[in-house]
């Protein structure tokens, strides 16, 4: 029993001593837990990922994605000026986020709100299965070139509720982008017997 108590506070100490570190320097870590609070911890991950990781592109997968999360494009610029950036979200969530406005108009007048430089080339990829307004595609990523990251909620909650986010290895950033490559290139029609509609713009 003892010896057992021992190796939990062994174990114990070790998780505790990688929070710590975590929070002096996050990007020394594979995996963050954001905390309620944590957004700058999480800000400050995701600027220097990007920093450090950004080429080429930048394909933001979140059905949920809409135009209050623009704000993390402001980070794009700073990262890398060349990069591409496109985003792979849903359509139920524009209907309820946008409604029925000209959701293209609407996602610019949000970047004006925020910002009066243009923005990182930007296409924005709306795609719904015809029933629900769902995408088929459920978890949330940062992909680019040999890296990415795995989201626990949208850019703009990070911080109001516990969540997480991962590094992916560049094995698994590149089958992820190859299987969303088919929905951003409009390729793949159907889904489980379901037809794919897309809408697209950019910024």
């Amino acid at each position: 029993m003892a010896d057992i108590a021992s190796r939990c506070a062994i174990r114990t100490s070790e998780q505790l001593e990688r929070v710590r570190q975590a929070r002096r320097d996050p990007t020394q870590t594979a995996s963050l837990v954001i905390k309620e609070g944590d957004r700058e911890v999480a800000h400050r991950f995701l600027a220097d990922w990007l920093a450090r990781n950004a080429r080429s592109y930048l394909t933001v997968v979140d059905q949920y994605f809409g135009p209050n999360d623009l704000s993390m494009l402001l980070m794009v610029p700073a990262a890398t000026p060349d990069l591409r950036v496109r985003v792979l979200t849903s359509g139920q969530h524009q209907d309820r986020s946008v409604g029925t406005t000209d959701i293209a108009e609407f996602y610019r007048r949000a970047w004006r709100d925020i910002s009066d430089q243009d923005p990182p080339p930007t296409e924005v990829v709306v795609l719904r299965l015809e029933k629900t307004g769902l995408s088929p595609v459920h978890d949330r990523w940062l992909l680019t070139m040999n890296a990415g990251l795995r989201l626990g909620t949208s850019f703009n909650s990070l911080g109001s509720k516990i969540s997480e986010i991962s590094v992916l290895t560049p094995a698994e950033a590149a089958l992820r982008d190859e299987e969303i490559r088919p929905y951003l290139e409009r390729e793949r029609r159907s889904y489980e017997g379901q037809r794919l509609q897309y809408f697209s713009f950019t910024l």
